[in-house]
């Protein structure tokens, strides 16, 4: 099977709308000051994480020759972990 290219998207409405996420240059100082690194990999890191998160909803489209799929937050088993820094990542977790 070809590997997957990823991309996270983010949806800022409840789920009715997405936007592709990108990561964030390091020169950049974002407006909500979250900054993203792993927006086209298995794995999507937001630090540092504040309110601007909040009700924001997180998907993974996952695409190669075969066909692509949309996994989101209900259908995938995604691990968070907060640290005490503020950071948050979210990443594919194995289902077993």
């Amino acid at each position: 099977t070809p590997a997957p290219a990823y991309q996270w998207q983010v949806s800022t409405d409840g789920g009715t709308t997405w936007s592709d996420l990108a990561d964030t240059p390091a020169e950049t100082t974002p407006a909500n000051g979250v900054r993203v690194s792993g927006a086209t990999t298995a794995e999507l890191v937001l630090a540092p994480v504040n309110l601007a998160l909040l009700d924001h909803r997180y998907r993974l489209s996952a695409t190669n020759s075969e066909g692509a799929t949309l996994a989101g937050p209900t259908a995938l088993a995604l691990a968070l972990r907060a640290t005490v820094a503020g950071r948050l990542q979210l990443s594919l977790a194995d289902p077993a």
